[in-house]
């Protein structure tokens, strides 16, 4: 088994693949694109400046993601993990394109643990 991994690594390596520092996470978005994303935001600079030359792909840190969740969210989320729900953000939409204006809508997905 560790044969064949190593033979896979070596390949992709071969064929211009890099390894990604192992504080960098890699998510598939929207069938062709890549987000990677890192704990911080101090190490954001260190990110872009190791993979800005990447191909349909963005950077972003954990604490970004988690300033882009509205507060009343956040609390929804709170309020249902004390209730002894699993709550799971499906989907949020935002309609307008104003950003002044902008209007949530978001679908969670809850699954109520065994007590």
């Amino acid at each position: 088994m560790y044969r064949a991994y190593n033979a896979i690594i070596a390949a992709a390596e071969l064929n211009g693949y890099e390894e990604l520092d192992p504080d960098v996470l890699c998510f598939k978005y929207n069938k062709d694109k890549y987000a990677l994303i890192t704990n911080n935001d101090t190490d954001l600079k260190h990110v872009y400046d190791k993979y800005k030359h990447e191909d349909n792909c963005i950077i972003f840190s954990v604490e970004e993601l988690f300033r882009c969740i509205p507060q009343h969210l956040v609390d929804a989320k709170e309020e249902l993990t004390q209730a002894n729900f699993s709550p799971t953000f499906e989907k949020i939409d935002v309609k307008g394109r104003d950003l002044k204006s902008y209007d949530f809508e978001c679908g969670i997905f809850c699954i109520k643990e065994d007590e």
